[in-house]
């Protein structure tokens, strides 16, 4: 494939590009400076399963590209189309399940198991950040933790005043499987970071 550099005005959702590429007949790549992805030509768009069809033919760089190489996948190395069924596996489930006429199990999908995870605890503390006793104002053997109400953390709206601040002990917080689930935050003392 050749790089081209962009003289002409092209529209991309990323913003004007610097370069394309053309990865087969119908499929073009564009790179700005920020970011990039796949423009299916209309033709093939329409061949995508339309639950799995984006408007205009637009597949973005990171995960979206994985739909690209799941329906073209003649269009594709061998290794990347293995790389793009991961892909799509694991943030784009349900389309991945009706595509390949599968269920899931848990552990195979990391939006599924995020989703599946912070609906068993939208109404929990939640860690977002911790420090450990580096930090000048935690104790050694403790970890300093914000923490906000589950539903907060999922959907990444809260302010500062949503915020707590906890410390732990270090074991403690080792040892959780991911995000610090507070099952009963008055165990834990209260943290001022700011002091």
């Amino acid at each position: 494939m050749e790089t081209q550099y962009v003289k002409e005005r092209v529209y991309t959702p990323w913003g004007q590009p610097d370069t394309k590429m053309i990865h087969s007949e119908g499929i073009m790549f564009y790179s700005t400076p920020g970011h990039g992805g796949f423009k299916v030509s209309r033709e093939l768009n329409l061949k995508i399963p339309e639950y799995m069809r984006r408007a205009g033919g637009w597949y973005e760089e990171d995960c979206e590209w994985s739909i690209v190489a799941m329906a073209f996948p003649d269009k594709f190395e061998p290794k990347d189309v293995e790389s793009a069924r991961n892909t799509f596996r694991n943030w784009f489930p349900d389309e991945y399940e009706k595509f390949f006429g599968v269920k899931l199990k848990e552990g195979e999908s990391w939006t599924r198991d995020d989703a599946i995870f912070y609906k068993s605890n939208k109404d929990k503390l939640l860690g977002i950040a911790a420090w450990g006793d580096w930090h000048k104002t935690v104790p050694e053997g403790m970890v300093g933790v914000c923490a906000v109400i589950g539903s907060k953390a999922e959907d990444r709206k809260y302010s500062d005043s949503d915020e707590h601040y906890l410390l732990v002990p270090e074991k403690e917080y080792e040892n959780r499987s991911r995000d610090f689930v507070f099952e009963d935050p008055s165990r834990y003392q209260k943290w001022e970071p700011h002091a």
